[in-house]
């Protein structure tokens, strides 16, 4: 809990140098961060680690901060971190940079849940539908999930949305059932 306090606390503080028009290429930069530390988990191992000299910590994630259109600001926070040995916290930071950067442009996260790939074309429409619903862009992802038996089941971190088959089934159950 407390590292979590902490690590908000950072991307509160880096994301306030950062003006509305810069959030859409920081998130890009931030979800390639997120996605490095994803397929490399021995990366965030390296960064936790209390053995490893953070000057070799900072070797690691150099190649990123330099390479990046916001290099002055990750090179800050990086070195920040490590002078305060919190290099352990980076992925809990790249967690709520994105979150802050979604919740300022607008955007909710939502898997789709479905029983069968869908066409291009109906994705988009469920999408549509969504988004009209919530008034903000969605950027989903869809899952197959032979359980929903047909329709869908939309959830993002605030609400569910459940227009499945599975769901009609149970609900007609439950009223044969109070009958």
């Amino acid at each position: 809990m407390k590292d979590t306090k902490a690590a908000e606390r950072y991307a509160n503080g880096f994301i306030d140098a950062f003006q509305t028009d810069d959030l859409p290429e920081l998130l890009v930069e931030v979800r390639v961060l997120k996605e490095v530390l994803h397929v490399e988990p021995e990366i965030s191992e390296i960064l936790a680690s209390h053995v490893i000299k953070e000057k070799d910590k900072l070797s690691i994630l150099d190649p990123f901060s330099t390479e990046s259109k916001f290099s002055d600001y990750w090179q800050n926070l990086i070195k920040l971190l490590s002078e305060k040995n919190r290099l352990n916290l980076i992925d809990e930071i790249i967690y709520f940079l994105e979150q802050y950067i979604l919740r300022e442009l607008n955007i909710v996260k939502i898997t789709i849940n479905t029983a069968h790939e869908l066409a291009g074309e109906m994705k988009e429409k469920i999408v549509n539908f969504l988004s009209d619903k919530i008034k903000k862009e969605v950027e989903s992802s869809f899952v197959v999930d032979p359980e929903v038996l047909g329709g869908f089941i939309a959830e993002s971190d605030n609400f569910i949305v459940d227009s499945s088959v599975k769901r009609s089934l149970e609900q007609f159950r439950l009223s044969l059932i109070k009958m």
